[in-house]
């Protein structure tokens, strides 16, 4: 006998696979295209409209919406970089927005000229460590395990303290200036000239 067959049932177009008595390809009434099993595009996929990519029985999906020009992604569906579990992801949980990396390594935001040279960091996220943030490539600040330091001048247009916390100057802390709810405070290890 053959082995695959044509056929139109009720309006439907059928290539069956008669060895298998499987349906291999079909066009529905409304002119959905069904395939069962991988499509090999060796000269590429072009589309007019939305493609939708489903994730089985799931149903989180993404979908590209092609009047929108954009990629949208079901809550949990996640964009992921890199081989096995090891590997950086973007997603939505459906609260919160998320970059997660599943790695040792940093995480960084970069920028670079036009051709991709003269690449310099902008922020690093140390995995258990700190997150840094570079001015033009240099460092100018981090977190720390006691709070925040900052290399180089500060600008502010104010600095508001709670009370007995201190502003510490030199090298061994040496210079304190603070209020202690009744008082206001400078102490010193050496001598204070005003």
């Amino acid at each position: 006998g053959d082995d695959y067959s044509i056929d139109i049932n009720g309006g439907v177009f059928n290539i069956t696979d008669e060895t298998a008595t499987t349906t291999r390809f079909s066009i529905a009434t409304d002119g959905q295209v069904n395939i069962a099993g991988k499509v090999n595009c060796n000269g590429g996929l072009d589309t007019d409209g939305d493609v939708q990519f489903n994730s089985g029985t799931t149903n989180m999906n993404v979908l590209f919406d092609a009047s929108e020009k954009q990629l949208d992604f079901d809550d949990n569906v996640k964009i992921s970089f890199g081989s096995g579990s090891s590997s950086f992801k973007i997603f939505s949980d459906g609260t919160d927005s998320i970059i997660q990396s599943f790695q040792e390594g940093e995480i960084k935001i970069r920028h670079s000229a036009d051709d991709g040279s003269n690449v310099k960091d902008s922020i690093k996220a140390i995995a258990d460590g700190s997150v840094e943030l570079y001015e033009n490539g240099t460092k100018v600040a981090e977190t720390t395990s006691g709070g925040w330091n900052v290399e180089g001048v500060t600008y502010s247009n104010g600095l508001d303290m709670d009370d007995s916390h201190k502003i510490l100057l030199g090298t061994g802390d040496d210079l304190e200036i603070y209020h202690n709810t009744h008082n206001y405070l400078v102490t010193s290890n050496g001598n204070i000239e005003l």
